[in-house]
């Protein structure tokens, strides 16, 4: 069969818009995957509903595009891409800011939204993403049958599109500009979609100049949002962290300017794009005293007001249980540096601690930012500390070393890379870095995990379990039975070996991350 005669400007323009529109529409998805998940702080959960839900919507869009050689319609989902995909992301982004904004000014200055009203974010973000995807999806055949173009052809194009977006912006975007200068980036390039589609599609030179200004007036206002992107970003971050911030208790906010002036004045963010994660440093003011708190990934970590009792409570069972003195500690986590502080001024007989974090940012804040150095009292310095810029599970796999106590103070498993440091092969590792009358200790996740991590311990050979803590938070683990158990402690309940069996984080049948 003879293909029909392509259209003077197909060769550039149709693949053009099918490359560049799936770049796009992929980076568009992964911005609203990292907003969710820094608002759920979930990030198996966050990915998984924002991409079945663009899948589907790609799949509808097409399914319902009325296969015709008309190519008017191509510059109206242009145009709708244009103004739709960051209007509705920065709509989203300021959503909860917004709540406590109102909420602090209703009160007159306190902000204690609970997370189920952060949870309306869900809903709108996938509706969002399948208004976005659907747009995207009903271009694809438009664009195969307007440009002459095979179909298979224009599915690769378009896949291809969506490689580099999947590539580009998780390891070029994201860790050099950020969330919002990236989606200000994202918009020029449907800026510079909308500008071919209106040069393909219109004939005339009037109708031509019209999307040109169109096109300038939203470069205009990117570049102007790029080059305030960090600002921006920094008061969303000041509102989400002011909620549930008992930081001016007798302030009264009348206006909403009454709040921006006093934000401004009492918090600052700082942030640190790593490798590995986003580390916010968050100064405020108190009523008293000017505190500080760290969050990884928008997840709390530590509040310089109540660290304290976090630390004493994580080693309370080496002086309950009445334990020889450890000589020599390994902490997996805690780059902080304050469990590292306790431990150097209760133990006398300690001959070293080796200190394993994965993030060289978190040591180099641990050990130059002010406050914090003066929190922990300049522990990393200590000749007694040795630190190994290392991955926890790599580092127990690679030493062969033993030690008295083991403290794990990882985050929890919010991913399927974080849950592999509480699966069965991480903690036989454990095991064998144990001294035959060593212990363990760790943070383990709540809300449903704990049974899964108990087990999971128990599998590898753990035969004592104590929980402990506000909300038993925190496990002790010995390899021997223990005899003598203190009233403020509690031995863990025993399951059957079948439960056992069926409850137990591997990482080739991974029972963690909870979805639900």
């Amino acid at each position: 069969m003879t293909q029909p005669s392509q259209k003077p400007g197909d060769r550039f323009s149709v693949p053009s818009l099918l490359f560049l529109g799936s770049f796009a529409a992929t980076a568009t998805q992964l911005l609203f995957v990292k907003l969710l998940e820094s608002f759920t702080r979930h990030e198996v959960f966050s990915y998984t509903v924002i991409v079945s839900t663009a899948f589907f919507a790609l799949a509808s869009g097409a399914k319902k595009t009325i296969v015709s050689s008309s190519t008017k319609s191509i510059l109206p989902y242009q145009i709708l891409l244009l103004i739709g995909a960051p209007l509705f992301f920065l709509s989203l982004f300021y959503f909860p800011a917004l709540l406590i904004l109102n909420q602090l000014v209703q009160t007159g200055g306190t902000a204690y939204l609970q997370t189920d009203q952060f949870e309306l974010v869900i809903p709108i973000a996938l509706l969002f993403v399948f208004f976005l995807s659907r747009w995207h999806g009903a271009e694809i055949p438009l664009l195969s049958n307007s440009g002459n173009i095979q179909f298979g052809t224009a599915l690769g194009i378009s896949y291809l599109g969506a490689l580099a977006g999947y590539l580009l912006i998780p390891f070029v975007f994201l860790p050099k500009l950020g969330l919002l200068a990236t989606l200000f980036s994202i918009g020029f390039v449907y800026g510079f979609n909308c500008f071919i589609a209106g040069f393909y599609v219109l004939k005339t030179f009037l109708l031509r100049v019209s999307v040109c200004v169109l096109v300038l007036g939203f470069s205009f206002l990117f570049a102007l949002g790029f080059g305030r992107a960090h600002e921006l970003q920094k008061w969303q971050k000041i509102f989400f962290y002011a909620n549930g911030l008992d930081a001016w208790p007798e302030q009264t906010f009348n206006t909403f300017q009454s709040v921006l002036k006093h934000l401004n004045s009492k918090m600052q963010v700082e942030t640190i794009e790593s490798p590995y994660q986003t580390i916010d440093l968050v100064s405020y003011q108190n009523v008293q005293s000017k505190d500080l708190r760290l969050y990884l990934n928008s997840d709390f970590q530590f509040d310089s007001s109540t660290e304290k009792q976090y630390h004493e409570n994580f080693l309370k069972p080496l002086s309950l249980l009445k334990k020889q003195p450890a000589r020599k500690i390994l902490i997996l986590g805690a780059g902080d540096g304050l469990l590292i502080r306790d431990l150097l001024k209760k133990n006398q007989y300690l001959e070293e601690i080796v200190l394993v974090e994965l993030d060289p940012e978190v040591i180099q804040i641990a050990k130059h930012n002010p406050t914090l150095r003066q929190l922990n009292q300049n522990s990393l310095a200590s000749s007694k500390v040795r630190i190994e810029v290392n991955d926890a599970f790599e580092f127990l796999r690679r030493e062969g070393e033993q030690f008295d106590l083991i403290l794990i103070d990882l985050p929890h498993p919010v991913s399927f890379a974080l849950s592999k440091v509480f699966s069965l092969e991480f903690y036989e590792n454990v095991r064998m870095h144990l001294k035959e009358d060593g212990a363990l200790i760790l943070d383990a996740p709540t809300l449903g995990s704990e049974n899964i991590v108990q087990n999971t311990l128990r599998a590898a050979g753990f035969r004592s379990l104590i929980s402990f803590g506000d909300g038993n938070t925190f496990i002790f683990a010995e390899l021997s039975k223990i005899d003598y158990l203190p009233a403020q402690l509690q031995i863990l309940n025993v399951q059957s070996e079948e439960n056992l069996n069926s409850q137990i984080n591997s990482i080739w049948t991974p029972k963690l991350p909870l979805l639900f």
